[in-house]
């Protein structure tokens, strides 16, 4: 809360988009006009499910992401890490750790596959809790 209250609209703002996007395509659906939903909000994922595309925006300015760091003394493994908490990677400016010698710093793997210059277009990775759709 404390967040949105600090970039007012943007969160709230993308939530309305979505949900307007939703109803239409399902009244369309109704009314015998199928339109094709990765046009309308949608990824196609294996065995034909559709999953909302989320986040397409930032869900707070980059000054304001910079500032969340942890104070975490044993390895960052548990969601004590508010840096884990918030889904994000630990960094120099955590306390302790500073993005080194964690469990939750960067792979050498994925930090070779980030393209720098364009590091705010990185999609969010899918989790266990997403909303699944399928057409029938």
């Amino acid at each position: 809360m404390f967040i949105m209250s600090l970039y007012p609209g943007k969160t709230s703002d993308d939530l309305k988009e979505r949900r307007f996007q939703i109803l239409y395509l399902q009244v369309q659906e109704w009314l015998g006009n199928p339109l094709p939903p990765t046009d309308w909000g949608f990824e196609k994922h294996e065995e034909g499910h559709l999953r909302p595309v989320t986040n397409r925006s930032k869900p707070a300015p980059d000054r304001l992401l910079e500032m969340v760091s942890c104070y975490c003394t044993q390895g960052c493994e548990s969601k004590k890490c508010s840096c884990r908490r918030h889904k994000m990677v630990c960094s120099n400016i955590c306390r302790y750790c500073a993005g080194h010698g964690c469990s939750n710093k960067l792979r050498e793997e994925d930090e070779d596959n980030v393209d720098h210059a364009d590091k705010d277009l990185e999609p969010i990775p899918c989790t266990e809790t997403d909303v699944e759709f399928s057409l029938a």
